[in-house]
């Protein structure tokens, strides 16, 4: 959780001031959690946002996605 946290928080200084943002593995609860914390911390809105649940079958194992646009916190455009 912690690392995941600071790393969003972290990046979010690189980002344009609209930017698309993808985060894997997005079906363990903590990256959600942890996700959702650096975001608010660094002061970036979500704009919009998707949960992509990913396959578990035996053909594909895709542990999910979450899809954002995002806006940098003193963004005008």
């Amino acid at each position: 959780y912690r690392e995941t946290r600071r790393s969003i928080a972290a990046g979010s200084r690189w980002l344009s001031p609209r930017a698309a943002v993808l985060v894997d593995d997005w079906n363990v609860p903590h990256v959600r959690e942890a996700t959702l914390d650096g975001f608010r911390d660094s002061g970036v809105q979500v704009l919009w946002r998707r949960d992509l649940p990913g396959d578990h079958t035996e053909q594909s194992w895709w542990n999910g996605v979450g899809a954002f646009y995002v806006q940098s916190q003193g963004a005008t455009r």
